[in-house]
């Protein structure tokens, strides 16, 4: 009971702007172009785990390249493991993105 009482307190007299709330993860790319003529290349590792499987983007390969000084190219190309529950196992080239960014 003196938990309860002593959480309540807390929270009717902690400032409302010191409590912080996030969201759920989201992906991102980097926004910066690459110089002119250069190429900018990532590598990433995604996990999405869920009841009946789980999945796994190894590499998630981004490659960028920078056109001019506001346009880059690129390419976006995840390699995909799929585990299911049951113990089968697949892999292969995921969904693949092209374009430019300006």
């Amino acid at each position: 009971m003196r938990r309860a009482v002593a959480l309540i307190l807390f929270l009717l007299f902690v400032p409302g702007d010191s409590i912080v709330y996030a969201g759920p993860p989201i992906l991102t790319s980097d926004t910066g172009t690459p110089d002119v003529g250069t190429w900018e290349i990532n590598l990433g590792f995604i996990v999405e785990k869920r009841q009946t499987e789980t999945r796994y983007q190894t590499p998630d390969l981004d490659m960028n390249y920078g056109l001019t000084d506001s346009i880059q190219l690129n390419l976006e190309v995840p390699w995909v493991v799929l585990h299911e529950t049951d113990g089968d196992t697949k892999n292969g080239l995921g969904k693949s993105d092209a374009g430019a960014n300006c």
